[in-house]
């Protein structure tokens, strides 16, 4: 069964990958509008329904705007080493070309790991 995972969550955040500047915050008509039109694209390719075979559209705001903040750094924040973070390309050449990195965009991969855990947890999704 395929997932489409929508990023509305992490949109909030912003991936600082390949980027000079941080990402201009959307407010929620503007992530609302990318939604759609990035839904419209994969109907084009699957179909999507409650049957088995049909794929399903899941958008990551629905878990990563309901986490508590603490409660989730303290059952994920030991996972994630900080050296091995910042020696990752995404964050690296941020640093290396001296263009500022706000602590919102480096939570970005912490997110984007926390689905794959929401991903599994919901219709069982391995990588």
């Amino acid at each position: 069964k395929p997932v489409v995972l929508i990023g509305g969550g992490t949109t909030k955040v912003g991936d600082p990958s390949g980027k000079d500047e941080s990402r201009k915050m959307l407010n929620d008509e503007m992530i609302n509008t990318n939604i759609n039109g990035i839904s419209s694209v994969f109907k084009k390719f699957l179909t999507f329904g409650d049957g088995p075979t049909d794929a399903v559209v899941v958008n990551n705001d629905d878990w990563l705007s309901t986490l508590n903040y603490i409660d989730f750094l303290r059952s994920y924040g030991p996972m994630f080493s900080i050296n091995r973070m910042v020696n990752l390309d995404s964050v690296r050449s941020r640093l290396e070309r001296e263009s500022p990195m706000t602590f919102l965009e480096f939570n970005y991969m912490i997110l984007q790991a926390y689905d794959f855990v929401e991903l599994h947890r919901r219709f069982n999704c391995q990588v």
